[in-house]
């Protein structure tokens, strides 16, 4: 699954040719308007893509990936004090860059949204290494989950809300068009 997707990313970044093609021939033929939301989303991918084709953005491109990282990594460490787990254990900021890991690994294996695997993983993790009670690891897994899912919604909802701004987002249509 994993490999299927990386090879249609690989396709539609490093083939526009081939991908402008498949898209003629899947979907133009049967609806332009479909096509024509395709080949837009289709754009919108590969220009976000151009970064990974320019040698001197990598420098920019790194330091962002740490530090996205860095800002899912503070909650997970800060939730080791509500749980008093950085006395009680000694955890630190390193542990919750390895916990952050293997909930990373549990978000890649294809579950919707790694409910349940994140917190079997995280859990798991907590009581094999550390020792922590099943009860508490869960509760940790369990809050880190939903704090992390809360402030992704609020960040990429102000985001959608910032893009989006000025255009109009489709409803339907007013009664007097369909009678009319």
């Amino acid at each position: 699954m994993v490999a299927a997707a990386s090879a249609v990313i690989l396709t539609l970044v490093l083939y526009p040719r081939l991908t402008e093609w498949m898209l003629q021939v899947t979907i133009r033929r049967f609806s332009e308007k479909m096509y024509l939301r395709f080949h837009k989303l289709v754009e919108s991918f590969r220009l976000g893509f151009a970064i990974v084709k320019t040698p001197s953005q990598y420098w920019r491109l790194s330091l962002e990936s740490l530090a996205i990282w860095f800002v899912y990594i503070i909650p997970m460490w800060l939730t080791f004090f509500a749980f008093n787990f950085h006395t009680t254990y000694h955890l630190d900021f390193g542990d919750a860059t390895f916990l952050f890991i293997i909930g990373t690994i549990a978000f890649i294996l294809p579950a919707p949204g790694g409910l349940g695997l994140f917190h079997t993983l995280v859990s798991g993790a907590m009581v094999t290494l550390y020792r922590i009670s099943p009860e508490d690891a869960l509760a940790y897994a369990t809050l880190t989950h939903g704090v992390g899912y809360i402030v992704t919604s609020l960040v990429g909802g102000f985001y959608f809300i910032l893009e989006n701004r000025g255009h109009h987002i489709p409803t339907s249509p007013p009664v007097e068009e369909i009678v009319g």
